[in-house]
């Protein structure tokens, strides 16, 4: 139950607010129709492919991609993502964009609806739950989640995390089933990357050679 990282409307809810959806399908989208386009993040592709996808470690892991603002944390996470040695890999996958505002019964109806594509959009009587419902809610997707994945090596990528509320969250639907699964989190905040993953990928700067390689492809791009 894979899907391609194409982010048309439908297909994955970014959970933020509408303007911040559009924005971010548009530049997941982006990212994998140009993905031949990427300069200087060929190292830490294979890098992190190998992490995915290399040795017999059956435990869950969790993977921070860890960097500045711009640096391409997404587009190199979205790369190693479509790539077929992680297609191979894994037998199920989400992609999660996440804010501040990002809801906890949000982020679990966006797991359920790409993992096993069960409909949990909201509703009106949704809206009005009140706070005991709504825990009851969430509760209840957090086991629908885990069992489904339970038996299932899956892969899970949380982009643009900037809360440690997301350890809580993980461990509670997100099961660590001795398959070998793999979570992956981009992130800003070194604090975070502590908090949350085993495993830190840090991203650096472009060397000039490759910046000036990436603005000339930029500036010439048909």
């Amino acid at each position: 139950m894979w899907r391609q990282l194409h982010f048309d409307e439908g297909e994955v809810r970014c959970l933020a607010d509408e303007q911040a959806r559009s924005r971010r399908q548009s530049e997941l989208s982006s990212l994998v129709e140009h993905e031949h386009d990427v300069v200087g993040l060929e190292d830490s592709k294979l890098s992190l492919v190998e992490q995915l996808t290399g040795g017999n470690n059956d435990q869950r892991t969790v993977i921070a991609v860890l960097g500045m603002g711009g640096l391409g944390k997404t587009t190199l996470v979205g790369c190693v993502y479509n790539s077929l040695q992680v297609k191979k890999r894994f037998e199920c996958a989400a992609w999660i964009s996440v804010s501040r505002d990002t809801e906890q019964i949000d982020f679990l109806r966006s797991a359920a609806a790409q993992f096993f594509k069960e409909d949990e959009s909201d509703t009106d009587e949704d809206r009005a739950m009140d706070l005991s419902r709504l825990a009851r809610k969430i509760k209840k997707l957090e086991r629908k989640i885990k069992n489904y994945l339970q038996q299932r090596r899956y892969v899970l990528v949380l982009d643009n995390v900037g809360d440690t509320k997301y350890a809580k969250i993980i461990g509670a639907a997100f099961p660590d089933n001795d398959r070998g699964s793999c979570i992956v989190i981009t992130m800003r905040l070194k604090s975070v990357a502590s908090a949350l993953a085993h495993h830190t990928h840090n991203l650096e700067c472009l060397k000039p050679r490759d910046a000036l390689t990436l603005l000339c492809k930029k500036a010439f791009l048909k």
